[in-house]
């Protein structure tokens, strides 16, 4: 299995994005998942999404395993790239971002820290 793993510091937006390589090494996303949440005075919302993506998803990793791209279909916006070789939040880059019910969350960028595994 092949995953990318990003959140927000303060915890309020993790995302996952889950494959499985076939055996030409190609990736098939079999699962993203997406949780938000906030506060707003007394309220806690909590805002979640599992999308099995057809076959417009794309899911890549370069050859040595340090780089990845996703660029998932609606109701996700944008791409996301992964790149090991650079620090802490420059590795998981993009405009990544999806629309949920009250609110289009970014899912990509400067405030995420994300991991990849292979």
């Amino acid at each position: 299995m092949v995953a990318i793993r990003a959140s927000a510091p303060d915890g309020q937006v993790r995302f996952g994005a889950f494959g499985l390589p076939d055996e030409e090494g190609k990736i098939f996303p079999f699962s993203l998942q997406v949780v938000t949440r906030e506060q707003r005075a007394s309220v806690r919302i909590i805002r979640s999404l599992l999308y099995f993506p057809e076959s417009d998803t794309t899911f890549t990793v370069a050859d040595d395993g340090k780089s990845a791209t996703l660029r998932p279909a609606k109701p996700f916006h944008g791409d996301a790239t992964y790149d090991g070789s650079l620090p802490g939040p420059e590795r998981w880059s993009g405009t990544l971002s999806v629309t949920l019910p009250g609110a289009t969350v970014a899912l990509a960028g400067p405030r995420f820290r994300a991991k990849l595994t292979l």
